[in-house]
């Protein structure tokens, strides 16, 4: 996806896109394609609109991947019994499922063990 704007003073229609308002700017799927045709070429020629890359596109694979990483942590605390959700942060959520863990660790090594405090001699 490609932002494209306009410095035209009346709305611009694509072919078989949108319409770019006057001095707007519109987001084309696909511009690979549009950028192709002659009158396309011809107002990018003549300045008449521009296209440029959104600046996000990193941002969003950034956060899809936080997401999926929230989202584990989301469901290991799940099966300790700890309900969380996605408006924590990723160093929350981590800090939350050590303390968990650690917790289940303890109870684990306490009971059970140090109940036998007879004679060890022969």
């Amino acid at each position: 996806m490609t932002n494209v704007t306009s410095k035209y003073e009346g709305p611009l229609g694509l072919p078989g896109g949108p319409v770019i308002p006057a001095g707007g700017t519109v987001l084309v799927e696909k511009w690979d394609i549009i950028k192709e045709h002659q009158v396309v070429k011809a107002w990018l020629d003549a300045g008449v609109i521009f296209a440029e890359e959104p600046e996000d596109t990193a941002d969003n694979t950034d956060k899809d991947a936080e997401k999926a990483q929230k989202d584990l942590l989301i469901a290991e605390l799940a099966e300790l019994g700890i309900e969380k959700n996605r408006r924590s942060s990723l160093e929350t959520l981590q800090e939350a499922l050590d303390a968990a863990k650690a917790a289940a660790q303890g109870q684990e090594s306490s009971s059970g063990e140090g109940s036998e405090n007879g004679s060890q001699g022969e």
